[in-house]
């Protein structure tokens, strides 16, 4: 007797098949199991049988870079959140040398995720968040058409939601701070000056 399965609920696996109450996940006498896991054989029928197919929910890694353009230290850290709880992924070594990777494991199909880049001071300032789609090596901002369905927007640039369904790999930009300085003259109107930024000379 034959029991396959056509149509698997997305976001579940096949961990194997209960026969009379023991789990069966390989071949064994008159009983073979294949096309990954979706077919099973009973061979030799000579007894009642009570046959259960058993799933598990897909779990996935999920990793999150922090990428600074220049060599100064970024100061960043990376807070997350799975649906509303707290979890602490593990930090390593970005790409590129002074950059952050955060890894966080065994994520469950349709989790909801939150990412919050914090800091106690740093000469950068969050650019923007990006991802990369399964199979796809391509860097994509998050906010651009069309947008990823996982992505949602919060409304504030430190944070990133992203609902997991695969492995997922995400980064967030860092870029150098900017500030506005203002000059003027008092008590003379002919007087050139000469305005430089690193050596450089601007215009204002």
């Amino acid at each position: 007797i034959e029991f396959e399965i056509t149509n698997l609920e997305e976001g579940r696996t096949i961990k194997g098949w209960e026969v009379d109450g023991i789990l069966k996940t390989a071949n064994e006498a008159e009983i073979t199991i294949e096309n990954d896991k979706k077919k099973l054989t009973l061979i030799n029928v000579r007894q009642a049988h009570t046959v259960k197919l058993v799933l598990e929910i897909k779990k996935y890694l999920v990793t999150v870079y922090i990428v600074k353009p220049e060599a100064v230290t970024h100061g960043y850290a990376l807070k997350a959140t799975k649906n509303g709880d707290e979890i602490t992924g593990s930090m390593g070594a970005g790409t590129k040398p002074g950059d952050t990777k955060y890894t966080y494991s065994d994520v469950e199909h349709g989790s909801e995720m939150i990412f919050e880049a914090t800091t106690q001071g740093s000469v950068y300032a969050i650019d923007k968040w990006e991802y990369q789609a399964v199979n796809d090596y391509m860097w994509r901002d998050v906010t651009e058409n069309p947008k990823p369905s996982q992505y949602e927007d919060m409304g504030d640039l430190k944070k990133l939601k992203w609902t997991v369904d695969d492995t997922t790999i995400l980064r967030v930009l860092l870029k150098k701070k900017t500030f506005r300085v203002a000059w003027s003259v008092d008590g003379a109107t002919s007087v050139n000056i000469t305005t430089k930024v690193n050596s450089s000379v601007v215009t204002p």
